[in-house]
């Protein structure tokens, strides 16, 4: 794989005159991630912005993320998914840990969370929406709205 020529070349740099509040230095400073079809990753992982995973990625392992977590349809992880932001889990996709938002968490169609035998929990601030045809083997708590499909 080749390295970008200058660092400015995997981040756009803002203009000093785009930057205004402390929100825009965090934004500036946010490393999202963006992990190909087939990536198997052997470890947890920490992003510091938003994380988006691909169709059939691997997870061996927890992953927590300062952003929005968007898991990839048929993706598999082994751990848990804590999130500052929204979560959203793909077609058929399967987490065998627990999900924490503080923001939202959205199921679709065919996602599986945890494993018979062992309970788990998906633990929303502000909202969690399960389409149809979803396997939850364990709690669901929101202080906000939850709505099933």
């Amino acid at each position: 794989r080749r390295l970008p020529e200058s660092p400015s070349a995997c981040t756009p740099q803002p203009a000093a005159a785009q930057i205004k509040t402390i929100d825009d230095v965090t934004n500036y400073r946010r490393r999202s991630s963006l992990l190909l079809s087939g990536t198997v990753i052997e470890q947890d992982m920490i992003v510091k912005g938003d994380l988006n995973l691909a169709d059939r990625v691997a997870i061996h392992g927890d992953v927590r993320c300062q952003g929005r977590a968007v898991i990839g349809k048929d993706s598999v992880i082994l751990g848990d998914v804590f999130a500052e932001g929204p979560i959203e889990i793909m077609h058929n996709a399967v987490v065998f840990g627990n999900l924490f938002s503080q923001d939202s968490v959205q199921l679709y169609p065919g996602v599986r969370i945890g494993q018979v035998g062992r309970i788990k929990s998906i633990i929303a601030k502000k909202r969690i929406i399960v389409d149809r045809n979803v396997a939850i083997f364990g709690y669901v708590l929101t202080e906000g709205k939850g709505l099933v499909l």
